[in-house]
C-alpha cells in the first residue's frame, strides 16, 4: 500500500508541475479514499509528504496539515525513543536518528508553509532533539 500511495504522490506532483491542478486534485482525493490513513498510516517513505504538499499547492491547508502532523508526530515519537537509548545504541542508530531529524525538520517547514498553529511546537521539538543528538550531527559531517 505504501508503494501505491507513493505512485499517487508521484502522479499528483507531475500533474501539478504540468499545471493540471484539476486532475491533481482528483488524484489526491482518490489517494485519500483508496488508501486512508486509518487503514495505512501516513509515512514519509510512502510519499505522504508529497501528498500533503500537493494539498497545500491546491489550497487545501486542513487536509495537508492533518498529514503533516501525522508525519511530525511519528518522527517525534521515534526521536523520543532514540533519546532513551544508551549512547552505544544511539551510535548504532545514527542513520535512523538523522533521518528522523530530517523528517521532523521537513514537517516543521511544511507546517510553517501551511500557517499551522502547531509549527512552533514542532520547531521547539526539533531544536530539543537536535540538541540531544548534537554529537551525531557533527559526526555525520
Amino acid at each position: 500500500c505504501y508503494t501505491h500511495r507513493r505512485l499517487f504522490a508521484t502522479l499528483a506532483k507531475q500533474l501539478l508541475a504540468e499545471g493540471n491542478d484539476k486532475l491533481a486534485l482528483k488524484v489526491v482525493k482518490r489517494a485519500a479514499t483508496a488508501i486512508p490513513s486509518t487503514t495505512v498510516p501516513h509515512s514519509y517513505i510512502s510519499g505522504s509528504m508529497d501528498i500533503a504538499n500537493a494539498w497545500l499547492v491546491l489550497g487545501y491547508k486542513d487536509e495537508a496539515e492533518k498529514i503533516i502532523l501525522d508525519l511530525a508526530r511519528n518522527a517525534s515519537e521515534y526521536l523520543a525513543w532514540y533519546a532513551s537509548l544508551s549512547p552505544r545504541m544511539r551510535g548504532i542508530s545514527q542513520q535512523d536518528i538523522l533521518y528522523s531529524l530530517y523528517q521532523l525538520n521537513n514537517a516543521t517547514e511544511s507546517l510553517r508553509g501551511a500557517d499551522s498553529s502547531k509549527a512552533e511546537e514542532y520547531a521547539r521539538k526539533l531544536d530539543m532533539y537536535s540538541g540531544i543528538f548534537q554529537n551525531l550531527l557533527y559526526e555525520g559531517q
